[in-house]
């Protein structure tokens, strides 16, 4: 298949490549291009992300640090997922960090880490409906262009 008639001598009635890592190199470049392609196209899905950004803040205006944010399409088909800094900035990435998320209406859930010293939930300083996207009351929609959304989450019950 990737022999080439000039560079093979007969023995008998076989054929011998005169140079077989030149023919073992044809074929992984070969292979690895497909690959390459096939994962290129595999991984855009024909989805089109547009970014998303902006900060979290609680109900006094205090940004929320140490948070994951997560955007979930509303018929809950993926998620897009960001962490907030400490000025309460997130950014939310879908496959890889900071890549954006799909156009559409999306339930949004904002959830506390693990305090690592104590290995338990900080004190709620917003109602923990907002801990899960099939629990939480925030609905947002990403737009088909770059999306700044703040988000104010209200006091704790």
């Amino acid at each position: 298949l990737f022999g080439h008639p000039s560079r093979t001598r007969g023995h008998g009635s076989r054929m011998v490549t005169c140079c077989p890592a030149l023919r073992v190199a044809t074929r992984h470049a070969v292979l690895m291009t497909l690959g390459a392609w096939i994962a290129l196209v595999g991984c855009q899905r024909g989805e089109r992300l547009y970014p998303v950004s902006g900060h979290v803040t609680c109900h006094d205006g205090t940004p929320l640090v140490g948070h994951r944010v997560i955007f979930q399409a509303d018929n809950g088909s993926y998620s897009a997922v960001g962490q907030t800094d400490s000025s309460g900035h997130y950014q939310l990435g879908t496959y890889g960090a900071g890549d954006g998320a799909r156009a559409g209406v999306h339930r949004v859930a904002i959830v506390p880490s693990i305090d690592p010293t104590t290995e338990s939930l900080p004190p709620p300083v917003y109602p923990k409906a907002f801990y899960d996207p099939a629990t939480s009351p925030l609905t947002l929609e990403v737009l088909e262009q770059v999306n700044r959304i703040p988000i104010r989450l209200p006091a704790p019950d």
